[in-house]
């Protein structure tokens, strides 16, 4: 027969299962090499500038180990890093990348790979950075041509060429260093 103290215990051992489950997330640390999948809130482009600060969120949870740290939909913010576009010669360039995740009510700097694309030689796009960065376009005009996936979507020769990433669209960065969530 159980005693009344170790039904007790028994019960005080049951309150703390989500705390002892690791469910907390603060001191958590996401390690280098994280992979992050994004979705823009906003149409990035080379209309915009280098400088020019974004808005995306969490496409999909962040785990570490058998704990979601962040979920998806988490606010994300950056900023594009390299934009030339409008040019009748030479090569059009987009990147970007993922400088802040708020996550508990604070402001999180982070580093992540740049994810862009890049106008090839003979039309189309190549990726530029270690991520991955789905749905680019290059356009200017009756003669552009709307891709899935940067790599394989290719523009006519027009006079006022840009890359363009609508928002919705899905990008696969890595972090470079290490979070520890504050």
């Amino acid at each position: 027969m159980i005693q009344r103290p170790c039904i007790r215990a028994l019960f005080g051992l049951l309150a703390l299962a989500p705390v002892l489950s690791g469910q907390q997330t603060r001191g958590v640390t996401i390690p280098a090499g994280t992979t992050l999948m994004v979705r823009t809130l906003s149409e990035l482009s080379t209309h915009q500038r280098a400088g020019t600060h974004f808005e995306a969120v969490l496409q999909e949870d962040i785990h570490v180990g058998n704990t979601v740290v962040a979920h998806a939909g988490t606010p994300l913010y950056g900023k594009i890093t390299r934009s030339e576009g409008g040019k009748k010669v030479g090569k059009q360039k987009l990147a970007a990348t993922i400088t802040d995740m708020k996550l508990n009510g604070r402001m999180i700097s982070i580093v992540t790979d740049t994810a862009g694309a890049s106008e090839k030689y003979g039309g189309g796009l190549a990726t530029v950075g270690g991520g991955t960065l789905v749905g680019a376009v290059i356009g200017g005009g009756a003669g552009a041509v709307v891709g899935g996936v940067a790599g394989v979507v290719g523009s006519a020769a027009t006079k006022d060429r840009h890359i363009s990433v609508p928002a919705g669209k899905i990008a696969k960065v890595h972090l470079r260093e290490p979070v520890t969530i504050p």
